[in-house]
């Protein structure tokens, strides 16, 4: 996520106007969405706290297939989706970050 969140950091404009950055970004949501296939069942039953079906499903859709992206899908999550999952997974891995 950091590294999608690296890439985009251009905003909209520099997104859509670069393949570069589009491939960039659309490679690290293919490796977010390999990685979060590799979670376990018995891991996600045991944190239902994170919506492992929407985290895995939803990028997996939107970075399917590479030979066809869809720049506007990609930046619709990227800007939209993405920090609510990163929230949700900080949420989990550092439960009291933020906290007093």
């Amino acid at each position: 996520m950091n590294r999608i969140e690296h890439y985009a950091a251009g905003g909209r404009g520099a997104f859509m106007s670069s393949t570069v950055i589009q491939d960039a970004v659309l490679w690290n949501l293919e490796l977010f969405c390999a990685a979060a296939r590799k979670v376990s069942d018995d891991f996600k039953e045991n944190h239902r706290q994170i919506n492992w079906g929407y985290v895995c499903g939803r990028f997996r859709e939107v970075a399917d297939d590479p030979w066809h992206p869809q720049p506007g899908t990609i930046w619709q999550c990227v800007e939209g989706e993405l920090p609510a999952i990163r929230k949700s997974l900080a949420d989990f891995l550092h439960p009291t970050a933020g906290r007093y």
